[in-house]
């Protein structure tokens, strides 16, 4: 493991140099697509069990390269903020470098099992290489999610 995370740190050192900060404003950025890749057709409602795809396009404009986790979680109607991660479980995560002034937009197939009104959160963490761990970014993005029984 911290020979895994020496690596990481080597390969994104020599990264910034090779690939010096050109963002005039750097940011990162995370967005939710629906079922069709677009910022459109995303399910409001589901059946229990009821299998549906969402996409998370995460988005680097920091100036050099930047590893990045994303942590989806479900959640009722608890506060979600910019500057704390929710206190709730991960269903599923994902993680990847990308170059900077590039995107990566990942694919997340999703069931869930009990009825009720539910908020599925996807958070965006970036690797800071001074501390050699994950940081919160404070960006997330949401989905509010009826989930009903089946009809007989």
């Amino acid at each position: 493991m911290i020979l895994a995370l020496v690596l990481v740190v080597g390969v994104f050192g020599t990264s910034m140099v090779l690939f010096p900060n050109t963002s005039a404003e750097p940011f990162s950025a995370i967005a939710l697509l629906g079922q069709n890749q677009t910022f459109a057709s995303y399910p409001s409602n589901v059946t229990i069990n009821q299998p549906f795809t969402l996409y998370v396009l995460v988005s680097n404009h920091e100036g050099s390269v930047e590893y990045y986790s994303v942590f989806a979680k479900l959640a009722g109607p608890s506060s979600v903020n910019d500057t704390l991660p929710l206190s709730a479980p991960v269903l599923t995560s994902f993680d990847r470098a990308i170059m900077n002034d590039q995107n990566y937009t990942w694919r997340g197939d999703f069931q869930l099992g009990n009825p009720g009104r539910f908020r599925l959160v996807f958070e965006l963490w970036s690797l800071d290489t001074s501390l050699g761990a994950l940081q919160y970014t404070g960006r997330f993005v949401q989905l509010w999610i009826n989930v009903v029984p089946a009809t007989v």
